[in-house]
């Protein structure tokens, strides 16, 4: 996939982050309920500010987890985001260097939406905002360089052809 299309991609994914009911629903259709049904707090606010790489890798895992669960919902617009938002993810964990447990940290998320049903709904949709920011901010970054560099796509003079 080449950079630009990548980028496409991303910004498609931003645009299709819809207004938090659509992500009200998803709970339901996981067969959980809904924050604003059980009175839980949203993700972000219930959750402790990360204090360490051990923390943001926690962090991640759970955003990782409710991108998996995103690809399986019946909402098209966050099933589509489900894919990018877990490579993004992914990629987080790698950056902080929690790629040792990981598959224990994700089974631990999946088993704290598991005995907590009503944490699945907001936890996707902060993780759902937390990539929309870094897709929009990705963007505009993508619309910058081509900008300066052009838009064609093809390889600077002198530069190997891309794969």
């Amino acid at each position: 996939m080449t950079f630009q299309k990548f980028g496409l991609l991303c910004g498609a994914c931003a645009v299709l982050l819809t207004p938090a009911a659509a992500f009200a629903q998803t709970g339901a259709q996981t067969g959980a309920q809904t924050g604003a049904q059980a009175g839980a707090q949203p993700f972000a606010l219930a959750q402790p500010a990360p204090t360490g790489a051990g923390a943001h890798v926690d962090a991640d895992a759970r955003c990782l987890a409710a991108a998996m669960i995103m690809s399986s919902v019946n909402n098209a617009q966050i099933k589509a985001m489900g894919p990018p938002a877990q490579f993004y993810f992914f990629g987080r964990i790698e950056g902080h260097g929690g790629r040792g447990n990981l598959n224990a940290r994700i089974a631990a998320q999946f088993e704290a939406f598991k005995a907590t049903p009503q944490i699945v709904g907001p936890s996707i949709q902060a993780c759902a905002q937390i990539f929309a920011v870094r897709s929009n901010a990705y963007g505009a970054l993508l619309a910058d360089m081509q900008k300066r560099f052009g838009r064609s796509g093809a390889p600077a003079s002198g530069a190997p052809p891309a794969h």
